[in-house]
């Protein structure tokens, strides 16, 4: 899961698998570090958790970036995931805590989206907060 300003927050063994970061190696760092130069040149992450926040989801095909600077083609779901954490009162008002999380959900396969070859890989849901 990612944290609302898009920084890992939870990592699995799935994800560890297909981005190959470990958990110690990636939580507290940017999500956007899976994300290409030039996506990340063009401002992509940012927006893409602005749409998810304003949305409630966003959708999108293209490469990310492995730990060893290899590149995948994956479909990406981004969902904002908003839940109670707890409820407290103070000084005679209550309030509640809201958290928002993303959800992002992978698809990766090995189309080449020159030649149009495709052949499944893998497929998976990582949460990310």
């Amino acid at each position: 899961m990612l944290d609302p300003s898009g920084h890992v927050a939870t990592w699995n063994s799935g994800a560890q698998k297909i981005k190959g970061y470990s958990a110690n190696e990636i939580v507290g760092r940017h999500f956007s570090i899976f994300y290409t130069p030039e996506d990340l040149a063009a401002g992509k992450p940012d927006r893409e958790l602005a749409v998810a926040t304003l949305q409630g989801r966003i959708e999108d095909e293209g490469w990310r970036v492995r730990r060893d600077g290899s590149r995948f083609w994956a479909n990406v779901v981004i969902s904002a995931v908003k839940f109670v954490i707890t409820s407290f009162k103070s000084f005679g008002s209550s309030a509640m805590i809201i958290r928002s999380c993303f959800r992002s959900t992978i698809s990766f396969s090995r189309e080449c989206p020159v030649t149009g070859m495709k052949g499944v890989e893998d497929r998976g849901t990582a949460w990310q907060a």
